[in-house]
């Protein structure tokens, strides 16, 4: 299959909801724009983004919170004309690379089919400064899962043979965009 002829399906892994218009969001208008049909994945339940001075962090205000963050991404989405918003409810803060994240985020690429797939880095960059807020342990969890899953999980089916007997066979995707990179090797033009 030529270049030319790689279906045009990008799917955007990150830990929370905003995570990937403070990291992407041009990048994804660009690419709906050019004919791209967009997944966002959102690996946490969002039910930690509320204030950093909160008192109040019982159930009903991490219930109350999600509500608002997931509605605001689907909104965000809808803007951005992102396809769809899958949400794996991980609570938020305890985000690890675990197997069971790597199997579904698997199990989301070999469903989706993605050509592209764009996540957080998985490693943190001190040059040319310090940006503690990319570095979210969630962050660096989640791209490292979306990295182990991309290659070689997803392209192999050795790697959680349950996933064909869902009817789930082996895909390759063929580029990985990765936000906050220490090393930045490509850059979109969004104007």
């Amino acid at each position: 299959m030529s270049e030319q002829e790689l279906p045009k399906i990008a799917m955007t892994i990150v830990a929370h909801p905003d995570d990937a218009e403070f990291g992407c969001g041009g990048s994804v208008a660009a690419w709906v724009k050019g004919g791209w049909e967009v997944y966002f994945v959102i690996c946490t339940d969002a039910s930690g983004g509320g204030a950093d001075d909160a008192t109040d962090v019982g159930p009903e205000a991490r219930r109350k919170i999600t509500d608002i963050r997931k509605a605001e991404q689907r909104e965000a989405a809808r803007i951005l004309g992102v396809k769809d918003v899958i949400f794996l409810d991980i609570p938020d803060g305890t985000v690890q690379p675990t197997l069971d994240l790597r199997r579904e985020l698997v199990r989301l690429m070999r469903r989706y089919r993605p050509t592209r797939v764009l996540c957080q880095s998985p490693e943190r960059a001190w040059k040319p400064s310090y940006a503690i807020g990319r570095h979210h342990p969630d962050h660096l969890a989640v791209g490292t899962a979306t990295i182990a899953a991309l290659y070689p999980a997803s392209q192999n089916a050795w790697d959680f043979p349950e996933l064909l007997a869902e009817g789930l066979l082996p895909h390759k995707v063929r580029e990985l965009y990765v936000m906050g990179a220490p090393e930045v090797n490509h850059a979109v033009d969004i104007s």
